[in-house]
């Protein structure tokens, strides 16, 4: 109950950005300092033409994205959901592991 209350919460306050996440990474765009002009992908993930590692494939980002959030001490249940999460973007979508 205690996993689903924390989760309830970050929900909450974070509801715009879930909207608005890159959806190579799962970073709220906000926070993206140079705005990409794909829209929808942060400038860390793509140059507005195309994604800057290519060759990126699901399970390295979720060990960036894993690495990032320790680092950042983020709530391990938050942290959990946000990695599992990454496989509902569009960028990744399509890939079956």
């Amino acid at each position: 109950m205690k996993t689903l209350s924390a989760l309830q919460k970050y929900l909450l306050v974070h509801i715009h950005d879930e909207a608005n996440r890159c959806q190579s990474c799962g970073m709220p765009l906000r926070f993206d300092k140079n705005n990409s002009p794909s829209g929808i992908y942060c400038s860390f993930c793509h140059d507005g033409t195309s994604f800057i590692d290519k060759n990126l494939t699901l399970q390295e980002m979720k060990c960036k994205v894993r690495k990032l959030l320790s680092e950042r001490k983020v709530n391990r249940f938050i942290k959990l959901y946000l990695i599992m999460r990454l496989s509902t973007l569009k960028r990744w979508k399509s890939v079956w592991y």
